[in-house]
């Protein structure tokens, strides 16, 4: 995340975590949630939905990051994004906002937030009176989150 120029981040709650995501990997946002439960599948894989007539993978950012998982509610969300050839959903709580970062405002991401659950964040956006962690897609596929230790 360096560079002069900035990046529009898709900002979005899990639990009490305000997280972004980089609007160039989000392909749409959906509201409508018919999540189909695969069995036996790792924890934080929350089932498949067939999205006009293409079944995506739902992982569940709360399970993710350690968090527990709840009941999808009116305001829970899958964030549809791209990484490479392969697309899938990413469950949130709720979709916050649509913001403009400059570069400099996002700030790579404190040591203590490595590791364990960290590794997923690239950095930390600062937008006035709040912090948002900053997820790396591509992070997502490249962390196995069944070998992380609770």
């Amino acid at each position: 995340m360096s560079g002069t120029t900035g990046v529009d981040l898709v900002i979005f709650r899990v639990g009490e975590l305000l997280c972004g995501i980089d609007i160039g990997s989000v392909q749409e946002v959906n509201k409508q949630l018919d999540v189909t439960p695969v069995h036996q599948a790792r924890e934080t894989i929350r089932g498949i939905v067939n999205l006009r007539g293409q079944i995506l993978t739902i992982l569940d950012l709360r399970r993710c990051l350690g968090l527990p998982s709840q009941e999808i509610d009116q305001s829970s969300r899958s964030v549809v994004v791209r990484h490479q050839d392969e697309i899938v959903g990413l469950l949130v709580d709720e979709v916050d906002d649509i913001v403009s970062a400059q570069a400099d405002t996002i700030l790579p991401p404190p040591p203590h937030l490595r590791g364990a659950y960290g590794d997923l964040f690239e950095g930390v956006y600062r937008q006035q009176h709040r912090l948002v962690a900053v997820l790396g897609v591509e992070r997502l596929w490249t962390n196995e989150p069944t070998n992380r230790s609770n």
